[in-house]
């Protein structure tokens, strides 16, 4: 019996892959986000050099492309920050994968997060 089938998801909130032209913008990061729950998300994006953060824990907007519509300032915490594998091997491009968990919201905040989640999610992960 594989390992992979016995481990446990350790997610106390579903995630779900979001529509496409969703945008992650922090104050040294802007990406695609990947998916979402209520308790955070994962974006990816290009990584050009010294994008340190000098806090783990900022302020995030999430901006939907085609809509204008923003969500701001939700407080993040990063969680994850991690490479990935290029696709394409002729690009110069260096992708990197962000992790953040939202804390601190205020009931407002987590209303418009749960109608952002209902209304921009495809399907559950």
């Amino acid at each position: 019996m594989s390992e992979r089938c016995c481990l446990r998801e350790r997610r106390k909130f579903s995630r779900y892959a979001v529509k496409s032209g969703l945008l992650a913008i922090t104050d040294k990061r802007i990406g695609e986000i990947i998916d979402i729950s209520i308790n955070g998300l994962a974006f990816r994006y290009i990584f050009w050099g010294d994008q340190s953060i000098k806090s783990p824990n900022c302020d995030l907007k999430i901006l939907v492309t085609d809509e204008s519509y923003l969500l701001e300032e939700i407080p993040i915490k990063f969680v994850s920050d991690n490479f990935l594998q290029n696709s394409f091997t002729f690009s110069s491009l260096v992708m990197k994968r962000s992790g953040v968990e939202f804390y601190d919201m205020p009931p407002l905040q987590v209303t418009q997060l749960e109608n952002f989640i209902s209304k921009y999610s495809l399907w559950e992960l």
